[in-house]
């Protein structure tokens, strides 16, 4: 050959090697997302179901969402390998973290659904697909249309605990399935519970864990009230319960199991709905509204939930409100943070907050905009102090270092979106092929 046509065929070379690379590089999450629909081996298949944890975390695939959405389901993947390797270490440790879903409440395919495995089912408000007041309103009717689908019965029904998530969480080590919940899952193998028994009866066993919100407080004096008369929306008496049992929580986290989550889901639905009817239980129930329609809903449905109290609990840890991750198996990152120094607060040593995460590029091209790290040190005893006052310890900051820490890791092995679909008014519909109400 000539030296051109040599350095042609070197050329050539080098581009099929590009391109190989980068068909790698964009089918390496769908991969990856393939692993997490079945996770189990082949083995585990022939075996007998086990009790297992199936993710779902709601979503109407915002751009604010779905920045959200592809760090936490990075950060699933993690705990994943976690749990495979603890169970190389410990071949008897149970592995009860299985399945994950984005349950996408939106009439049309968005641009996650090659990466994050997704369940898209059509939402009751078309415009809450770009912007409604309220999104969060379509979830009940989204979570009823999920457990109707094929995706809810994988790995048995019978034996499927669901651990219900918001998109700003970010996981941290595997979840367990606790012994109350365990006790429950055998006694309803064996009909011994009375689970179909009427509201008031014999004492229920708790068939879900949830958390505490202390801004979730259905006994407030002007709330009762407001609660018995969406209890009366259901038209049955035996539904109208003492306003005590009406938890302080909300879906989110909440781990239930199925067979419970089917009996409050028709009650969560009318609630949902009654609330956005009712002007006076909107303005006092505020944006928390949807939270309490699930924590009325189990008081009807007689679905008893352990309400774990903050620092104590399996499910999350809120920093810089906590200052540990403590028992939690999950970050969740609802609080800004800035530390601040001087009398009038005006000198601002670090800050980062998730509201200014709202545009495509977030989604799109997220290493561009990384959150920045607190810093490295603290020294005990200074003058950094958060808005509200608390001093910022070392623990503290080391807690935010673990936090952001773990979304920039995960942020660094994001692809580049390059679909340009769904959202802008210039871009085309994404068009997947995914059929509503199936695993995509």
């Amino acid at each position: 050959f000539s030296s051109s046509s040599s350095s042609s065929v070197e050329n050539d070379a080098r581009r099929h090697q590009k391109q190989n690379q980068l068909q790698h590089d964009h089918h390496r999450y769908h991969r990856e997302k393939e692993d997490a629909k079945m996770v189990f081996t082949e083995k585990e298949e022939e075996e007998e179901p086990r009790p297992h944890i199936h993710v779902l975390a709601t979503s109407n695939g915002s751009p604010y969402l779905n920045w959200q959405t592809r760090i936490m389901y990075r950060t699933f993947l993690d705990i994943l390998q976690q749990q495979q390797q603890q169970q190389l270490e410990q071949p008897n440790a149970e592995k009860h973290m299985k399945y994950f879903t984005r349950l996408l409440h939106r009439r049309t395919d968005d641009e996650l659904m090659k990466e994050v495995p997704t369940v898209r089912v059509d939402s009751l408000h078309p415009s809450c697909d770009k912007w409604c007041a309220f999104p969060v309103h379509d979830r009940p009717d989204a979570i009823k249309k999920w457990l109707q689908s094929e995706d809810a019965k994988r790995g048995g029904e019978k034996n499927k605990f669901v651990l219900m998530i918001e998109t700003d969480y970010v996981f941290k080590r595997p979840m367990q399935i606790p012994s109350p919940l365990m006790e429950y899952h055998r006694s309803f193998l064996q009909q011994k519970n009375t689970r179909k028994g009427e509201v008031g009866g014999e004492e229920q066993k708790a068939s879900a864990i949830a958390f505490h919100f202390n801004y979730i407080n259905p006994h407030y004096p002007s709330l009762p009230p407001v609660m018995e008369r969406l209890m009366q929306k259901l038209n049955d008496p035996k539904k109208i319960v003492d306003t005590k049992k009406i938890l302080a929580s909300g879906p989110a986290p909440t781990l239930i199991y199925l067979d419970s989550l089917n009996r409050l889901i028709d009650d969560y639905i009318v609630i949902t709905e009654e609330i956005e009817k009712d002007e006076d239980a909107k303005k006092k129930l505020g944006w928390v509204r949807e939270m309490y329609a699930y924590s009325i809903a189990a008081a009807t449905s007689n679905v008893k939930h352990i309400v774990e109290e903050p620092r104590k609990t399996m499910l999350i840890s809120q920093p810089p409100a906590d200052d540990d991750l403590y028992e939690a198996s999950m970050y969740h990152y609802t609080w800004g943070a800035r530390y601040v120094r001087g009398k009038d607060k005006s000198s601002i040593a670090w800050d980062w907050d998730k509201r200014p995460y709202i545009d495509v590029k977030h989604v799109r091209e997220p290493g561009k905009y990384m959150p920045p790290m607190p810093p490295e040190f603290i020294e005990e005893g200074g003058d950094l102090k958060l808005l509200d006052g608390t001093l910022v310890t070392s623990k503290l900051n080391d807690v935010m270092r673990d936090l952001i820490g773990t979304m920039r890791n995960a942020i660094q092995r994001l692809d580049t979106l390059d679909y340009n679909c769904g959202w802008l008014d210039t871009e085309p519909k994404c068009d997947f092929r995914c059929q509503t109400g199936e695993l995509c």
